[in-house]
This record gives structure tokens, sequence and C-alpha cells, in this order.
């Protein structure tokens, strides 16, 4: 956000920059937060108050890079907006990330290796600047490393940045490593209890761990040149790591050794805090502490990449299996397709070689059941009613003039006029044979078609009909129950009868032997 006046804030002072000529000058520096107050309202009272950006350092010591890593532009924003409301509850303010855009799930975030400062750098700096009623328009946080140098020193390739400083306690060491420009490792040390002469062989060690856990994690070979640069507080730790032979090692690095605050001079604000600030590593709790760093959102989209690629394999072997699936069955179907067409014109072929078939009575609903009420009686009877259909259908197709009205098992007859019978006159050649007690006897109900009135052709008809049923299979006899007419004595000499007299319907008492 363009500002004239920018406030950088660190944990160690305040420094207070003009903009001119699209570069940022400083103007004043304070390092004791007594003198914040007194500096700034003389230095308003001189120039006048102009709109002030705030500018939060996350290389800062008094960051955790552990307590809030890896949030969104969103969520830090969401964050240090509620912790200064809480501090400065009357007092608005923006928040904005100079850092560039990093691949995350979430589409144009920014990724911050860092989370909110400690509540005393906020009292402590910020309070004079509300205080003296400075409008803060933007609190914003800088890189680890800027931009520009990060680029001139990798080419836009892989490069490990080292960064070492001398303190009261100690060293301390901080390595980060760009893959692509890209922040993807962090790894902090530091050495309590290491003194001047023994710490190059810690350094050294160091570095072999390193280089050796950067070959398990990219693709780096031992043919492979990586490139490191080493920035060091003084010129006398330069001089002293400088010396350390690192041409045994497994994986070669060239090194290039720089005293950082003669690189800083050379760079813009942004640039220049970031790099001077990256130097200054965070003291752990325990000495010796060392922690591999990874980037968490590097390592969960390595993991996505390789659970999409998993799961791609899948999706393609299972469409694959059920392309071949889909065509082994059009096959099948197909081939059976062709089959039932052979079957098909084979059956014709046989039905056309068939003999003519026999000629079929048709039957009405209340013949159809009588027929399926007999078909019942006749099982009921341990009596097979096909064979019994077959013989009487098979005499039938032999006498076209004889209509079947009807065929009867004898019990459903039991209650039926027995006045027909003992009126009925027999054939003088009919023979009549006593029913077994195993046999059963059906009555068949026929009608003679289109009778005339001439009985005796009709007898004659009857008695070839009955001695036709006498040699079917199964029959053990055939008797008449009733003929089809019913005379006077002068119609019996003539030998013709009314036809209204008669409808020429008869009765056949048949004896089926079961076999």
């Amino acid at each position: 956000m363009a500002s004239d006046l920018i406030a950088h804030i660190k944990t160690s002072g305040l420094t207070l920059y003009r903009r001119e000529a699209k570069r940022l000058q400083r103007v004043l520096v304070c390092t004791e937060r007594s003198q914040v107050l007194p500096l700034l309202a003389a230095f308003f009272a001189e120039n006048g108050i102009e709109p002030v950006s705030v500018v939060l350092d996350i290389a800062d010591e008094s960051f955790s890079l552990q307590t809030l890593p890896y949030l969104s532009k969103n969520d830090l924003t969401a964050l240090i907006q509620r912790r200064c409301q809480q501090l400065h509850p009357n007092r608005r303010f923006l928040y904005q990330s100079m850092r560039g855009r990093e691949k995350s799930g979430r589409r144009d975030a920014r990724v911050l290796f860092a989370a909110v400062t400690a509540e005393d750098m906020l009292e402590g700096w910020l309070t004079p600047l509300y205080e003296l009623a400075v409008p803060v328009a933007a609190v914003q946080s800088l890189p680890l490393l800027g931009e520009k140098p990060a680029m001139a020193l990798s080419g836009g390739g892989d490069i490990l940045l080292i960064g070492v400083d001398e303190t009261a306690s100690g060293f301390q060491l901080r390595q980060n490593f760009y893959h692509q420009g890209v922040l993807v490792l962090s790894r902090l040390l530091a050495f309590a209890d290491s003194d001047a002469d023994h710490f190059p062989l810690d350094f050294r060690d160091e570095i072999d761990r390193s280089r050796r856990f950067l070959s398990r994690q990219f693709p780096l070979t031992a043919q492979d040149s990586l490139l490191c640069h080493v920035f060091c507080s003084t010129e006398r730790l330069r001089q002293s790591l400088a010396a350390i032979d690192f041409s045994g090692a497994s994986l070669h690095m060239t090194c290039t050794w720089i005293q950082a605050h003669a690189m800083a001079n050379d760079l813009d604000l942004p640039e220049q805090a970031g790099l001077a600030h990256w130097l200054l590593l965070a003291a752990r709790k325990s000495p010796g502490h060392y922690q591999e760093a990874r980037s968490r959102f590097h390592y969960r989209h390595h993991r996505l990449n390789k659970t999409l690629a998993g799961l791609s394999v899948v999706l393609l072997t299972v469409t694959l299996g059920y392309s071949l699936f889909t065509l082994l069955e059009h096959q099948r179907l197909a081939d059976a397709t062709v089959r039932l067409q052979q079957n098909h014109e084979d059956l014709l072929q046989q039905l056309k070689q068939l003999p003519a078939a026999p000629q079929v009575h048709g039957l009405d609903a209340l013949q159809m059941q009588e027929w399926l009420q007999l078909r019942d009686a006749l099982v009921q009877q341990s009596v097979m009613p096909g064979p019994v259909f077959a013989s009487i259908g098979q005499v039938l197709s032999g006498f076209p003039l004889i209509k079947l009205a009807g065929l009867e098992w004898a019990s459903a007859t039991a209650n039926r006029d027995e006045s027909d019978n003992a009126t009925a006159p027999e054939p003088a050649n009919e023979t009549t044979e006593t029913p077994n007690a195993g046999d059963v006897r059906l009555l068949l109900h026929g009608r003679i078609v289109a009778f005339d009135g001439n009985y005796r052709a009709a007898l004659a008809l009857i008695e070839r009909f009955s001695e036709q049923l006498r040699h079917a299979p199964g029959v053990a006899a055939v008797t008449a129950q009733k003929l089809p007419v019913d005379l006077a004595a002068h119609q019996a000499i003539t030998g013709t009868a009314d036809s209204k007299a008669s409808s020429g319907e008869f009765v056949l008492n048949i004896i089926w032997r079961r076999s």
C-alpha cells in the first residue's frame, strides 16, 4: 500500500522510512521504547502527520515459526486483526502481506511461514503511534528473503541459503532451501555450548546432514552440484567457516561465503530488511535442538499428487476393465443372436416337414371349464389326463360330422336322470364289459353336425365312432347311454324323424382302464 511514511517495527527498535522516487530513505531510528514517543512527536511536529504503514518483519526473533505456521492470507489477516483489536479496540487498520504468491489449496492465497508476534511487540511499538494519533494505514509483513536477492542468487533454480550468527550464548544456524524460487525447507539449530574452535566441525556435520536429507527428498544425485550461499554476521566468522573442506562429501556443494551486512547495504528496504533480519535466528528452548521443518503445504501437495496419481491409475484400470467386459459382453450377445437365428431357421424347416395337424375341435368357455374339472378329477384318481384326451381326440379327428360337446367323469353325473339309459336302444352287435375296481368311467357328449332327421344314418355313424373308440389305447369298453332320436312307431317304420324331435345329440359311456 503506497504511503509517504512507513514504520518498520521489530523487537529491537523502530525505524521510520520516507518514500522518495519509489525508494525508501531512512529518516528516524528508535532503539529504546522510552525514546519512541518524544522522537515521533518531534518528527511529526516538524514534518506534519502523514499516513503510515506499519511493517511487521515475519523473520524477526519475536515470531514463532511453530505456533501458527502456513496460514493463508485471509486467515492470518483475521488473526492479526483480532489480536490488535484486543489490544487496541478503538483502532482500525488493514493487514497486507508482501510475500510472493504460493501455490495452495485456496485460489490467490498467500502462504506465510510465520505467526503473530508477541503482545509486547504490539504494545511497545504500536502504542506510541496510537497515542500520537498517527493513522495506521496497514500492517505489512516482509518475506524471509526478498524476491530480488533470492532470484539473483538462485538463478531460478535450487539453492540452499545458510545464515550463521554469533551471539553471547553461542552460535545460531538457519538453513533455508529454495526449490524453483519457492521456500520449501527450513532448518533451525542453536549451538549453545560450542566455541569458536569447535563450531566449524559442528557446522560441517550439520551441512552433511542437510545434504543427505535433501538427496532423499529432492531429485539430487552425486553428479549434481548443490548451490549454497553462507551468510555470516562477522568477517571473522566468515573466514573461519570458509576454511572447511567439503570435497570428500557424497554430494558436491558449491559454497559462496558472504558477509551479510556488506551485501545488505546494496539492497532496497524490503530486500535489505528481509535479508538482514533473516540472519536473526530464534533461540530454541533446549540447546542443540535440531528440527527438520519442511513446508507442510508442499508435503501435503506432494502427498495429494501421489494420491491423485494412484486414483488416476485405479480409474484407468477400472475403465479399461469395464471396456473390455463390455466388448466381451457385446461379442457374446452377438454370438447368441446368431445361434438364435440359426435355431429359428432350423425350427421352421422342421415344422415344414411335419405332417398335417389333425382336426382341432374348438371348446367354448363352459366346455373348457368342464374339461379342466375332468382333468382335476382324473388326476385325483391317479389317471394321467393326457393319454385320455389324446385317444379321444385322435378318434374324433377321423369323424368330421361328429362334434364333441363335453366330456365328464362318471361320478359327476351320478344324479342325472336314469330314464335315458332305460329307453335308449343299444346296437345289436355291442358288447358290454363290467368295469374293474381300478377303472374310470367317462361320459362323452357328442352331437351330429347338420342332422337332417335320417336317424338310421346317424345310428350307423355313432356305431362306427363307438367301434373306433373301443380300439383306442386305454379304452376298455364303450356303450351308448343316449342316442340322438326318440321316435314314435310310424317314424321307426319310415326310418325318418322330425328334426324338431331330436337335435342329433348322443352320450357314450367310456370305461378307461388304467395301465
